[in-house]
């Protein structure tokens, strides 16, 4: 047993092992597309939300012209810079100071932003615990376990209640998709569990606050989920004491003063200018029916029952970790856009008492069962060796479903399937153009080629984001308008200045949707063909 935050030599020695484990597990799909990347199929650095991905290296690729405030590259309106996303713009810039690609540098932030979350967690899940057992084994479930994904996957069930499985589209709810592929969410996570601590050892209000206040900067309602789990833990020490801690609700509102000037921010930006309350409203991540939910904890869920109802070994029932519980499944389903995002962190309290579950009930009543007591009559088998097996199939039970996604998405970069993939041509073409527009410009295309065309040129793409496009679904029907065969040239001659494009891309996505005869119009001038 250790003291509550302290970890042993031993531990860390454990921990390193294990996040290069995990390190190396989620680098796996990047890796082989790396290597299957070649001059004609080119690899985009995305093996999961590939969309998003792109818009990540979009933003990147407007800090590394030297942008300190960010505009949308996916929309033809103007709009008020602002100081959103304001990480990959720095990591834009660090790519331009190095010269790394922006995919090499989004991949190195998520290895060191990954490694540094796995050790906060750590030593958040050491604060409630001295049993060297239950943290190994809660961080093991924090860091590998999903839920039964994979069930519905194989039984053809894959939009089940008219959703994706949550432990395929929540990284909030669940680290193993952070840890894949989004250092922004590990970074943010990192510091609201580092607040967390501060708080919770000590009340050290304005350290807290200062974590809380740049994690706003890059997940900014992280601060709503955070004022949720402080308040929650005040009312659960006020209930265990019988008293209210009224100077710890002062410093708690201090730093809750602290971090809230990037929220404020936010909802001054999105009320005052119409371009950003679009993108807000369209930024919809609603909770879906709450059988995915079952569906995604239930064996995590199942433990952390057993753990809740154990009398013994208390100490992981912390009146915190119980309200932390309790608030979530509330918050999920709040009239807000964003609604499924607000469970993050929450798997930590779950699986630190799934690990009490399984360590103090489960594993000891496995260890008495018959079949072990038949098994170890065979000197090839041991206790301790029939121990860790159970374990190896428990974490094997719950991380299923990412089994299958490093496979699925492994086999598709080998394959070198789009988009993950591009055309070397379509980036040779966008290259060249990259030289001769300035930010202002607009580019007409398809919506494939559009969200890719940020990544490479700094201008901007009149469709190639759900979010962040305006009036994006509008749009889409525009596009398919414009590239339509038997659409008049006269509708295209009003089109194109009513949106202030001034250059269009005809290319192998676009003729998808259609081959109209571009050069017929005097209007448009070609001035790049690969062709020659």
């Amino acid at each position: 047993m250790e003291r509550p935050g302290v970890i042993s030599r031993a531990e860390w020695r454990w921990l390193v092992g294990w996040i290069t484990v995990a390190l190396m597990v989620t680098s796996v799909p990047y890796a082989l597309g790396a290597l299957r990347s070649t001059p004609d199929h080119v690899f985009g650095g995305f093996a999961i939300a590939v969309e998003d991905g792109y818009s990540y290296l979009a933003k990147m690729n407007q800090g590394a012209h030297g942008a300190w405030t960010f505009t949308l590259p996916y929309t033809s309106e103007p709009h008020t810079p602002t100081i959103f996303y304001a990480f990959h713009l720095l990591l834009g810039k660090a790519a331009a100071l190095t010269g790394l690609s922006f995919a090499a540098m989004y991949h190195l932030a998520r290895v060191i932003f990954d490694a540094a979350l796995l050790a906060v967690i750590y030593r958040f899940v050491a604060q409630f615990s001295r049993s060297r057992a239950i943290r190994k084994l809660a961080w093991l479930i924090i860091a590998f376990s999903g839920g039964l994904g994979w069930l519905l996957l194989l039984t053809g069930q894959s939009e089940w209640l008219g959703s994706f499985p949550i432990d395929l589209i929540s990284p909030e709810g669940f680290s193993f998709l952070i840890l894949y592929g989004f250092p922004h969410l590990a970074l943010a996570r990192s510091l609201l569990l580092a607040g967390l601590l501060a708080w919770w050892t000590g009340q050290r209000w304005p350290l807290a606050g200062a974590c809380w206040l740049a994690m706003s900067v890059i997940v900014p309602f992280y601060v709503a989920v955070v004022g949720a789990i402080v308040l929650v833990g005040l009312i659960a020490d006020a209930i265990a004491r019988q008293r209210i801690d009224w100077r710890a609700v002062g410093r708690a509102a201090l730093a809750g003063l602290i971090a809230s000037p990037m929220l404020i921010y936010t909802f001054v930006i999105v009320a005052a200018d119409p371009i950003w309350r679009v993108w807000s409203d369209q930024l919809v991540i609603l909770s879906p029916h709450p059988l995915h939910y079952v569906a995604g904890y239930a064996v995590v869920g199942a433990l952390a029952v057993v753990g809740l109802r154990r009398r013994s070994k208390s100490e992981i029932r912390n009146p915190k970790l119980i309200g932390w519980l309790l608030i979530v499944p509330l918050l999920i389903y709040l009239p807000f856009n964003s609604q499924r995002r607000l469970i993050e962190s929450w798997q930590l309290p779950l699986a630190m008492l799934a690990a009490a579950g399984l360590a103090y009930t489960v594993l000891p009543a496995w260890r008495r069962s018959r079949v072990v007591r038949r098994l170890i009559r065979n000197p090839r088998y041991s206790v301790r060796g029939l121990t860790n097996w159970f374990i190896a199939g428990t974490m094997l039970l719950t991380s299923a479903t990412y089994v299958l996604v490093l496979t699925e998405q492994s086999l598709r970069l080998a394959a070198q399937t789009p988009p993950s993939f591009r055309d070397g041509r379509e980036i040779d073409a966008l290259r060249w153009l990259d030289k001769r527009v300035t930010p202002d410009d607009v580019i007409l295309s398809s919506y494939e080629t559009g969200n890719f065309l940020p990544t490479l040129v700094n201008a901007r793409a009149f469709l190639g984001h759900g979010p962040e496009t305006a009036y994006s679904d509008e749009k889409r029907q525009l596009v398919k308008r414009f590239y339509a065969t038997d659409t008049p040239d006269d509708w295209r001659r009003s089109f194109l200045p009513q949106w202030s494009i001034g250059y269009v891309i005809a290319g192998p996505l676009e003729a998808k949707l259609g081959t109209p005869e571009l050069d017929a119009m005097s209007e448009l001038a070609l001035i790049y063909d690969q062709a020659g």
